[in-house]
């Protein structure tokens, strides 16, 4: 025999003594197992799992306390200003009309939602002219389903008054003069 041919016969010998080695066994497990491993490292793992896992919910967080300054002004009837707006968490800024002394309906609102924090000078346009003069309610209100979005009817109260401190709503009455 050549040196070749040895070689390949020595190589084609052990590879065959390794098949034998594996596949010998009588035991089914010990051939299981020689596959398990097989597969296991050349194949990615795979989950049995069809349902997604669900989303955390996201934590709730207790708003801290709000606050609104205004001073009395005179007005075009359609946009008010308010001084200062402190919130507590994000929300709007709205306007009410008085009800005999105390806050009524919504007569406007800032459409653009605020942030948590302090906001100086901001513009409310009100949903319909104020014809005279009179007292307006200056009120935060928090976005409390976190939408972006201002939802406050008598139906639908989503997104209620902000509190102080105190635990008071946060309002201030306003004379506003129609100029």
């Amino acid at each position: 025999m050549s040196q070749p041919s040895s070689r390949r016969l020595i190589a084609a010998l052990t590879a065959l003594a390794l098949v034998v080695a594996a596949c010998g066994s009588d035991d089914p497990d010990d051939t299981v197992a020689a596959t398990t491993e097989a597969t296991a490292t050349t194949e990615a793992p795979t989950t049995t799992d069809t349902e997604a896992e669900p989303e955390p919910e996201p934590a709730e967080v207790e708003p801290g306390p709000s606050s609104v300054s205004a001073s009395d002004q005179s007005s075009d009837g359609v946009t008010l200003v308010a001084d200062s707006v402190t919130l507590g968490a994000p929300g709007f800024l709205t306007v009410h009309a008085d009800a005999d002394g105390a806050p009524g309906p919504i007569i406007g609102f800032n459409p653009t939602l605020l942030p948590a924090g302090e906001h100086n000078d901001v513009v409310v346009e009100l949903s319909e002219p104020l014809t005279e003069s009179s007292v307006i309610w200056f009120m935060p209100h928090l976005d409390a389903d976190g939408d972006g979005a201002y939802l406050f009817t008598a139906d639908e109260p989503v997104d209620g008054p902000a509190l102080t401190a105190d635990d008071d709503v946060a309002v201030v009455p306003v004379s506003v003069t129609v100029e």
